[in-house]
């Protein structure tokens, strides 16, 4: 293996640490989120959410500005994989924005839109894995 190619694979590995440790934050904004819906208190579902929001914003931001440029370089066969990745991060963010407009205005269903968009999040984020499982 060239050293280029080294020096990418240490740097995806440093990143994917990373990720996994974002991934473990961000249960526990979800825990919270799904804490406040459950005890349907508005205002703390509100604030939940805010923070979850940023969060996630925070992730897809490392993931769309390291992690998968490193991996076109690492591995350019995967580009439809990631390209679709990055657009499901646009649609991620909407659904998100469009439970936050149902928190904030008390909507009815916010449980389960809460969990239908984790539901989606977890099949996005089992995708990912599976990508850096089948390259590495």
């Amino acid at each position: 293996m060239e050293n280029s190619q080294q020096g990418l694979r240490h740097r995806l590995r440093r990143i994917a640490r990373q990720i996994d440790d974002q991934h473990r934050h961000l249960q526990d904004y979800q825990d919270a989120l799904r804490a406040a819906t459950a005890a349907n208190s508005a205002d703390a579902a509100s604030t939940a959410c805010a923070r979850y929001q940023s969060a996630l914003i925070a992730h897809f931001d490392l993931e769309e500005s390291f992690f998968f440029p490193a991996l076109h370089g690492y591995a350019p066969s995967q580009e439809t994989t990631l390209v679709e990745l990055e657009q499901a991060h646009v649609a991620l963010l909407q659904e998100l924005a469009q439970l936050t407009e149902r928190i904030s205005t008390r909507a009815d269903g916010v449980e389960e839109a809460l969990e239908r968009f984790l539901g989606h999040l977890r099949s996005h984020e089992h995708i990912e894995v599976d990508l850096w499982q089948r390259i590495q």
